[in-house]
């Protein structure tokens, strides 16, 4: 069974992310990857949350890729199983 709060994708330096998780950019922007429930498509289920602007809130993909370069800063908390 896949794990439902494991990302498909890796961050920038090929790290896996998982919900919770931090994430900073190297201008030092950092984020929180969020797992929206209730989406079936990745792309809408996975969000980056901004800490400087909560309310800030962006698809995931576009943050990890070449143009923004997100990298994992620390493992977020897990819930236990």
């Amino acid at each position: 069974m896949a794990d439902p709060d494991l990302c498909p994708w890796t961050d920038f330096e090929g790290r896996p992310i998982r919900h919770g998780d931090r994430l900073v950019h190297p201008s030092g922007q950092t984020l929180t990857a969020v797992r929206l429930i209730g989406h079936d498509n990745p792309g809408d289920a996975w969000r980056a949350v901004y800490d400087e602007d909560p309310q800030n809130v962006s698809r995931l993909c576009l943050q990890i890729g070449d143009k923004g370069m997100a990298v994992l800063q620390t493992p977020g908390i897990r819930a236990p199983q």
